[in-house]
Order: structure tokens, then C-alpha cells, then sequence
């Protein structure tokens, strides 16, 4: 009877195991974790046409815009944030985070939501991540 607990315990916890390590198979959690994958992604040479014929082209100024135009509306002369988020197949913006919390940094988050970027390439996972790490100097 014991012998039978004991395997139905260590079954349990072999399962709970199991359970843990599929959640975090499914991909980073951290924001982090998010940082580091969206940064790996676009230093790897096979997203490198993506990010350099089309992403860039097609959103630089844009960004460039919403980054200036957050800036002005609250007044931020210096402001240093990351934001990270996941491209949908038809190139959506979302699960987005920022930190440090800061207005520029929620205003820059929210306009992310108003842009459309081309149709990125597949990766593992659920989204196809994207990093900006930006310092407004005066």
C-alpha cells in the first residue's frame, strides 16, 4: 500500500514537472525573457531580408513620428524605455509591454497599436517578437 502511494506521489509530481516545463517550452514570460528572444530574432540571419527590405522600410518613419510626437505631448526632453511586443501573422502589434513605466513609454506603446507592419515570416512560438529599446535625448 505504501509502495502504491509512493508511485502515485512521485507520478503527481513527475506530471506537475511536465506541466511546468510545456508552459515554459511555449515560449519567454519575462519581459526579460521577451527582450532577449526579440533581440535574437532580429540578429539572426534568417529574419535579416524581413526586418531590412520590408519591416524597417515600411514602419522606420512612422516610428520615428509616434516617438517624437509622444516625446512633445509630455514633455520628455530625456527618456530611456523598452518596449517589446509579438507581430501577428497579418502584422498586428500585440501582448505589448514597456519598461521603465513612464507616459512616453505608455503613449509610444499605444501608437504601436495604430501601425500595421508587413506580414512577418513564421517563428516558433506564438508571435513573431520585436524590440525597441529607446533613448530620447535633448
Amino acid at each position: 500500500m505504501l509502495n502504491k502511494l509512493r508511485r502515485s506521489l512521485a507520478f503527481a509530481c513527475l506530471a506537475v514537472l511536465c506541466i511546468a516545463g510545456a508552459a515554459k517550452a511555449e515560449g519567454p514570460s519575462t519581459f526579460s525573457e521577451r527582450v532577449q528572444n526579440g533581440n535574437k530574432v532580429e540578429a539572426a540571419p534568417e529574419y535579416s531580408d524581413y526586418f531590412t527590405n520590408h519591416y524597417f522600410p515600411s514602419l522606420g518613419q512612422p516610428m520615428s513620428d509616434a516617438i517624437k510626437h509622444c516625446a512633445s505631448i509630455h514633455q520628455a526632453s530625456s527618456a530611456k524605455f523598452a518596449v517589446v511586443s509579438d507581430l501577428s501573422a497579418n502584422g498586428e502589434f500585440e501582448k505589448i509591454e514597456f519598461q521603465p513605466q513612464s507616459n512616453v513609454a505608455w503613449c509610444f506603446s499605444e501608437m504601436l497599436k495604430t501601425l500595421h507592419a508587413p506580414p512577418p515570416p513564421s517563428v516558433p512560438g506564438e508571435g513573431f517578437p520585436v524590440v525597441f529599446e529607446i533613448t530620447i535625448t535633448p
